[in-house]
Formats: structure tokens, C-alpha cells, sequence
């Protein structure tokens, strides 16, 4: 990866230019998600394994209580895609980054006598509500912050950063699963085997926490409205003036043809 990042600073025409860092709210933005992917992810699925190892469900129970994300991603997406181009995208990076932040504090506190509508349902909804606008304002601004030739450059970058902060975070949650098995070390609020998902959960906590404090540094504003209002504007002045011409051009041959009927007088 090092070299690759060398010779795409070195080459002439680089797969990726290196000079697109340099925007600050692309950076901004991709950070931004790649906390967010360590977090959520991950999260994911050591609350399935929750439900599975500690409340004891079976695997079609866990996807029933797992289903209220999928509801509530339809929802945020189709909402997401109504106020982006009204809403100021920083206020709902603001937003996003909160419901992370929020939903993660909620299931850190869960215990095994817990309910799962007093922890966990809350915490799903508000989850998938800050991943769906996170990612919906991410992927709007680097799209847009390269020509529409190298857009699918963008659309590589924003994939690629979001597998790999995806893996970086199974790598790091694990290995604090693995630990406090071994020795939990937690308060006494959690007993020894929920404590295990207890610290995963918290370390996704801090990726919300961090990627939070970078929301204030964007400089975004609202995006998607204003430049397909131009463009249909223009378009529809060209299609205008095109019509015009049309009718100039009919004009003149009907007054040619009436010309050329008329008899020669002389």
C-alpha cells in the first residue's frame, strides 16, 4: 500500500490523485466514516453473538431482533434522501454521529438481565440511523469532489476505505474480546460473561466519540439540490433556444418556397 501511494505520487497520470487529500472535507469525510465502520460493524455482530452465546437465541430469533434495523434503514434512507439537498449536511453528520454515539452508550450498559427493548431496540434504531445518513453524506460529497471521468476512481475510494476500516475494526475487537475473557477486568456492574461484549462495545464508544469531535472541522453545506437545479435549468434554456432556431429555420424555408412560387414580374 506504502508503494502504491509513492508511485501515485510520482507518476504522471495517477489511478488515484494524491492531491484529492488535500480537500479538506473529503478528508474530513472519509475519516469520519472510517470510525464509524470500525464501529458499526463490528458491533453488529458481537451483538448477535450477545443474543446467541449469553441470551441463548436461536438463529432465527436473533434475525427477528435484528430485524428493526432493516426497517429502520428503508426509513432513514428514504428520509436521507429528501433533506440532503435542503439540510445542511454538517447538521446531519451532527445528527449521525450523536445517534452512533447514543446507541453504543446503550448497549455498553446492557447486562444479561436486561430487557431488550429498554437496551437493544433503541439502540438498533438509533444505529442504523447514524450509519444511513453518515454514509449518504460521505458518499455524496466524494463523488462529487472529482470529475464525473474519474467518479468511479471515487466510488474505489470510498469502497475501499470502508472494507478495510470494516476489517481493522473485526482485527482490534477481537483481539479486546479475546482479553477480557481471559480476565475481566470490568466494574462489578457487568458480570464475567457479559463483560467480554461489554468492552467491544465500549471501543466502539470511543471510534463514535472520535469521529464526533471531527464533525465540527466540515465545512459542508447542503448538496445534490442546487447543481440539479441549475443543470435543468440549463438544459431546459438550451432546449429552448434549440426550438428557436428550429422555428427560424421553418420560417425561412416556407418564405423561400412562397418565393420561388410567386411568378417574375418583368
Amino acid at each position: 500500500m506504502i508503494a502504491f501511494v509513492l508511485w501515485d505520487c510520482w507518476f504522471k497520470y495517477p489511478l488515484v490523485p494524491m492531491g484529492i487529500w488535500k480537500d479538506r472535507n473529503f478528508t474530513l469525510c472519509l475519516c469520519i466514516l472510517m470510525l464509524g465502520f470500525m464501529a458499526f460493524v463490528p458491533g453488529n455482530f458481537f451483538a448477535a453473538l450477545f443474543f446467541q452465546r449469553v441470551w441463548h437465541m436461536s438463529a432465527l430469533e436473533v434475525a427477528v431482533h435484528l430485524l428493526p434495523m432493516a426497517i429502520m434503514g428503508i426509513i432513514v434512507n428514504i428520509v436521507a434522501g429528501l433533506i440532503l439537498h435542503r439540510v445542511s449536511n454538517k447538521l446531519i453528520m451532527l445528527v449521525a454521529k450523536l445517534s452512533y454515539t447514543s446507541s453504543f452508550l446503550l448497549i455498553a450498559f446492557n447486562k444479561t438481565d436486561s430487557s431488550y427493548w429498554s437496551f437493544y431496540f433503541p439502540s438498533f434504531i438509533l444505529l442504523v440511523m447514524g450509519a444511513d445518513l453518515e454514509f449518504n453524506v460521505a458518499n455524496m460529497y466524494v463523488m462529487s469532489s472529482m470529475p464525473p471521468s474519474q467518479q468511479s476512481v471515487a466510488g474505489g475510494i470510498f469502497q475501499t476505505v470502508a472494507k478495510l476500516c470494516t476489517t481493522l475494526g473485526f482485527g482490534i475487537t477481537t483481539a479486546v474480546f479475546s482479553s477480557v475473557q481471559r480476565r475481566p477486568r470490568l466494574a462489578s456492574y457487568w458480570d464475567p460473561t457479559t463483560q467480554p461484549y461489554t468492552a467491544t462495545f465500549w471501543f466502539s464508544v470511543a471510534c463514535s466519540v472520535a469521529g464526533l469531535m471531527l464533525v465540527p472541522f466540515l465545512t459542508l453545506g447542503t448538496q445534490g439540490g442546487k447543481e440539479k437545479g441549475i443543470s435543468v435549468a440549463t438544459s431546459e434554456s438550451g432546449a429552448a433556444e434549440d426550438n428557436v432556431q428550429v422555428a427560424e429555420e421553418k420560417k425561412a424555408e416556407a418564405e423561400a418556397t412562397v418565393a420561388q412560387a410567386l411568378p417574375t414580374v418583368g
